[in-house]
């Protein structure tokens, strides 16, 4: 397959998967409501920058994917269009999460201080019971 040919099938994914998301957004909540743009007027030009830069995403992945050839056919370049933004945004939040931004730390007690930060709760025993006790954290913690 030609980079331009992949390049353009990736362009088709990207803009199917950008007018999806478009008219998920104008669509009623309910059957009486119309349709109607969700964005007020100064929003929609940043929308309008997103959607590009998502579009340009999909044409530029899948250029080099072409040219090694990894994509053998249109359909699997519309697919990586469809793909290459939320992947890339993934890759960027892993990469965010890894690095870290704050000088505190880095690796894994930046992670357990970013948890502690969330308040994602961990394993609690029920009441009365000793906190090393296993065997009564378990079914009882749903119930509390």
């Amino acid at each position: 397959m030609e980079i331009k040919e992949a390049v353009i099938w990736a362009l088709v994914g990207g803009g199917s998967a950008e007018v999806t998301l478009a008219l998920t957004m104008m669509r009623p909540s309910s059957a009486k409501k119309s349709w109607a743009w969700p964005l007020t007027r100064p929003e929609t030009p940043i929308y309008c920058c997103g959607m590009i830069s998502r579009l340009f995403i999909s044409g530029a992945l899948a250029a080099p994917c072409a040219a090694t050839g990894k994509i053998s056919d249109g359909f699997m370049a519309f697919l990586l269009g469809i793909a290459a933004p939320p992947l890339l945004a993934r890759l960027a939040a892993t990469a965010h999460a890894a690095v870290g931004r704050t000088s505190e730390g880095t690796g894994s007690e930046q992670f357990a201080s970013q948890a502690e930060i969330q308040g994602i709760p961990g394993a609690r025993a029920p009441e009365g019971a000793p906190s090393n006790d296993l065997d009564a954290t378990g079914e009882e913690n749903v119930t509390q």
